[in-house]
């Protein structure tokens, strides 16, 4: 059983975080019908398919090229003896080995959508499920957390209000639950987003973070984001602070005074885990 992928220079595409490579396999789809059929070679056949955006596989057999498109195949496995080639457009950082299967998840963005390819094996068939329904709407903007992909934003409170509201903020309207910045560029439009001067106030933030305890399973505080490098058991987490502008800052949940007013909470919209 052949297990490869093409990565030189002219095959392989990264802009920051997609990595599209072709793996190459000994196999033939069970399901599904291509959209494309040429007679050309091996390697004119895998190229037709990585530079095609409609394309997510091709199939090769006795001089004929087979492109199809997304969706959900089934591959026979194969051996080198059937002669029967595929190629399968995966986002990967590196390439599996021939000693490995080419099970797995990968996700990658294009134009504000994630594409998530899930490949799995019986033992027999390798098995590829397409999902590229997740998309932010127009009030929330697309981060990447480690496994997570999610959409977040910021609510707003009416007036200047302490911690208590905004527990309760994030649950309602069809948001999901309070976040907090997981990188710097998150952080960057969060604070984009906390408009002006309110009542004469510096406008701030409050973030995920009541107490020490964080509530989204898909947020982790880098310690170099955290004004003190940690959060305590007393205190609530807010963004904003004129003079610690660029971190997490911590203050009393109950916390108001005649500098600032907490005008909103960032929110968790929706998530997909990509793991």
């Amino acid at each position: 059983m052949l297990i490869f992928c093409v990565f030189s220079l002219f095959f392989t595409v990264s802009n920051g975080q997609n990595y599209q490579k072709m793996v190459l396999i000994y196999g033939e789809p069970t399901v599904g019908n291509g959209y494309s059929t040429h007679e050309i070679s091996w390697e004119q056949c895998y190229s037709l398919c990585y530079w095609d955006t409609n394309c997510s596989l091709s199939y090769y057999y006795s001089s004929q090229c087979v492109l199809y498109q997304y969706g959900d195949y089934s591959i026979k496995q194969l051996t080198s003896s059937e002669e029967k080639l595929i190629s399968v457009k995966r986002n990967l950082t590196t390439c599996p080995s021939k000693t490995v299967q080419i099970v797995g998840t990968d996700s990658y963005e294009v134009n504000d959508i994630v594409y998530i390819n899930r490949t799995t094996s019986n033992g027999t068939h390798w098995l590829i499920t397409y999902n590229s329904t997740f998309q932010c709407e127009n009030e929330t903007k697309l981060f990447r957390r480690d496994n997570y992909w999610v959409c977040v934003g910021v609510q707003f409170f009416p007036r200047c209000s302490q911690y208590s509201v905004a527990k309760n903020m994030c649950n309602e309207s069809g948001w999901e639950i309070r976040t907090g910045p997981f990188s710097s560029q998150e952080l960057t439009y969060f604070l984009s987003q906390k408009g002006g001067r309110r009542q004469g106030l510096t406008p701030v933030l409050w973030v995920d973070g009541y107490k020490g305890q964080i509530e989204d399973r898909t947020l982790k505080y880098k310690k170099e984001l955290l004004q003190y490098g940690y959060l305590n058991n007393v205190d609530c987490a807010y963004i904003g602070h004129p003079t610690n502008y660029n971190v997490i800052n911590i203050g009393k949940c109950d916390w108001s005074t005649y500098l600032f007013c907490w005008t909103g909470v960032t929110c968790l919209k929706k998530y997909v885990d990509v793991s």
